[in-house]
């Protein structure tokens, strides 16, 4: 077998009727692109243990999980695994205000040891349907194509096609419920510090 080289959370989201799906704005050769949370296997993680960790730092600590379920992840190209997770979240305009003010936070701190929140430039909540609409390929915001990383293509099609994206666009996915719930980092050296007593939200 391959050896996996990276995991990610490809979050859907539900709010009243629609189906939504985060994703965060990265620079990839001096462009901007969307992105799931995801990156690069750390050395002695597990393939989900990784992909959780980036959960939690790429959603500026705003998002946290205890485990993901290995039936709902999809390979791409023989060395990503991306896992799915579908969350109800009934005030979407709070939730982007807890992920926007913990976003502002770390940049004030200025940490250059957080590597991920320091690739990631923000985050947009997408109609899923506006992706199908155009094969995945970008999301329009403000007459501008922001385009989807081919990691991010690729994983959402697969999805797809293991139909956890049903054809009238609905995630046949367990919806997991999320709570509010003070950030409490124990480790006085983590560059997440900063954000001890902000809030983030809690899936289960």
């Amino acid at each position: 077998m391959q050896k996996i080289t990276g995991s990610g959370v490809m979050v859907f989201i539900k709010h009243k009727e629609d189906t939504l799906v985060l994703l965060l704005q990265n620079i990839r050769k001096k462009q901007l692109v969307l992105m799931e949370p995801g990156g690069n296997q750390e050395v002695g993680l597990s393939s989900m243990s990784n992909a959780l960790k980036e959960l939690y730092e790429e959603t500026f600590a705003g998002l946290s999980k205890s485990d993901l379920d290995e039936e709902h992840k999809v390979l791409v190209n023989y060395q990503y695994l991306c896992y799915a997770v579908y969350i109800k979240i009934d005030d979407l305009n709070f939730f982007k205000e807890v992920m926007g003010m913990n976003q502002k936070i770390l940049q004030m701190a200025n940490s250059r040891s957080l590597h991920s929140f320091n690739e990631c430039k923000g985050f947009n909540i997408v109609n899923l349907k506006d992706l199908v609409n155009v094969d995945f390929q970008y999301y329009e915001n403000d007459n501008n194509k922001i385009p989807l990383h081919i990691r991010t293509q690729v994983s959402l099609k697969e999805f797809q096609a293991k139909q956890i994206i049903q054809k009238d666009l609905t995630i046949q996915l367990p919806l997991f419920s999320c709570s509010l719930d003070k950030i409490r980092i124990k480790n006085p050296k983590s560059p997440l510090q900063v954000l001890n007593n902000q809030y983030t939200y809690v899936i289960h």
